[in-house]
């Protein structure tokens, strides 16, 4: 999740610096490094859910003996 919101953070980065050349203030630097860090922080975050994804369906096993039994 922190690096999603990483993500949308960097990326707005990279649009503030291009539409402040709108107003005569572009800034090249936040452009480049808000779409290198959010592409960085998106690319992450997508290795981290493809990773992690199969454990979201996988149900527990109650038949398991290797868990709480002294319920």
């Amino acid at each position: 999740m922190t690096l999603s919101m990483a993500c949308v953070i960097f990326y707005g980065y990279a649009l503030a610096g291009y539409i402040g050349y709108s107003f005569d203030t572009g800034r090249p630097d936040y452009i480049v490094g808000g779409l290198a860090l959010g592409s960085l922080c998106g690319g992450a975050a997508l290795c981290l859910w493809k990773k992690y994804l199969p454990s979201f369906y996988m149900s527990p096993d109650p038949l398991d003996p290797g868990k709480d039994e002294e319920r």
